[in-house]
């Protein structure tokens, strides 16, 4: 049997020793259970109080006691490339919000962006929806007009996923509406171009400085091209600039009435 204590005495785990190939696989089963970050665990074997090293199958029965750092030790910089890794491609991808917290408190870096996805932990988490994670990065004091390699800020993703919560979020923690990528589109040019018509709604109200929740509309256009007028209106209806350009020259105003007059047969 495998048997892992915490601190306090409380047993954690309780299993055969071939359910986990190595010590790995034991933080990551304590991470999902207990919401322990895998990069703040160690796992002292009590016999000699060592720690396996990872990749070492896992023989015989074994009694472990976990010890889980509050912060990230100034020892170990891979620790601290962990720990972001670990932020951006666990907890705030897969929704994890005390992984998160724990990561956070512990120091690690919100702003990290990863070679493969450069997006940092506040970009991740308003691409994937996640708006309690949004807060939470908010709380830490994320950058919210971090952007990634194409220029999108945290408020760009939100709106091009259609999150109105999360637009809604970011704009009352400051995001700027009229931030522009690298082929100058914005928030509301990628939520109007998707046909996000709350997100494009809650974009407008931010630019006019009254972000609220919107008001019972007037009955959407119907039949073909629909979805395109109805952002055709909701752009003609504003009352703040819609007048930014992207790289070819258009408007969101243009981008959507071209959109709306193809759908139309």
């Amino acid at each position: 049997m495998l048997r892992v204590w915490s601190i306090s005495g409380q047993e954690l785990v309780s299993a055969p020793a071939d359910d986990f190939f190595d010590v790995v696989d034991i933080k990551r089963f304590l991470r999902t259970r207990h919401g322990h970050p895998v990069c703040l665990q160690r796992l002292m074997v009590l016999d000699d109080f060592a720690e396996p090293m990872p990749g070492l199958p896992l023989i015989g029965p074994l009694d472990f006691q976990l010890v889980v750092s509050p912060t990230l030790m100034p020892h170990r910089p891979e620790q601290k490339t962990q720990a972001a890794y670990e932020l951006v491609g666990y907890a705030v991808k897969g929704g994890h919000v005390d992984v998160a917290r724990a990561l956070l408190n512990a120091g690690a870096d919100k702003e990290w962006q990863d070679a493969m996805d450069d997006k940092t932990p506040l970009a991740q988490a308003s691409y994937k929806g996640h708006t309690t994670l949004a807060r939470l990065l908010l709380e830490a004091r994320a950058n919210i007009g971090s952007v990634d390699q194409g220029g999108r800020t945290a408020l760009m993703h939100a709106a091009g996923r259609g999150h109105v919560e999360l637009v809604k979020l970011l704009l009352e923690a400051g995001a700027e509406t009229d931030a522009q990528d690298r082929h100058g589109r914005t928030a509301l040019m990628f939520a109007s171009s998707r046909l996000h018509h709350e997100a494009a709604h809650a974009l407008l109200d931010g630019e006019a400085g009254t972000v609220t929740n919107s008001e019972a509309e007037p009955t959407s256009p119907q039949g073909a091209g629909a979805p395109h007028l109805e952002i055709v209106r909701l752009l003609l209806q504003a009352k703040a600039d819609v007048t930014l350009r992207d790289g070819e020259g258009r408007t969101a105003l243009m981008q959507s009435s071209s959109r709306a007059c193809k759908a139309i047969p």
